[in-house]
C-alpha cells in the first residue's frame, strides 16, 4: 500500500505540481499576481486626488461667489441683483462642463 502512494506521488508531474515544487520562479508568478491589485490601488489614488480637487474648486468658488454676493448687498437681504452678481461670479470660477 505504501509502495503505491509513493507511485502515486511520483506520478503527479502536471504543470502546477511541477510549479508549487520549483521555486526558480516565484518572482515572477508573484509579481503578476501583484500587478492587477497594484493597478487598482494607483487608479484609485489617481480619482481620489481628481475628486478632492474638484471639491476644492468648487469650494472655493462657492466662498467667493458668497462674498460677492455679499459685497452686492446694500440693505441686508438677499434680491435678484445679489443672486445675479453671485451666480456670475460662481460660474466665472467654475466652469460648467
Amino acid at each position: 500500500m505504501e509502495g503505491e502512494d509513493k507511485r502515486m506521488r511520483g506520478r503527479r508531474t502536471g504543470l502546477l505540481a511541477r510549479l508549487a515544487r520549483d521555486i526558480a520562479g516565484n518572482t515572477l508568478a508573484i509579481m503578476a499576481a501583484s500587478l492587477i491589485p497594484l493597478t487598482a490601488m494607483i487608479g484609485s489614488g489617481v480619482d481620489m486626488s481628481r475628486a478632492y480637487l474638484a471639491q476644492n474648486r468648487l469650494q472655493q468658488a462657492c466662498d467667493a461667489a458668497a462674498l460677492a454676493g455679499r459685497r452686492v448687498m446694500t440693505d441686508g437681504t438677499a434680491n435678484s441683483t445679489v443672486t445675479a452678481e453671485a451666480t456670475k461670479l460662481f460660474n466665472f470660477n467654475f466652469a460648467q462642463g
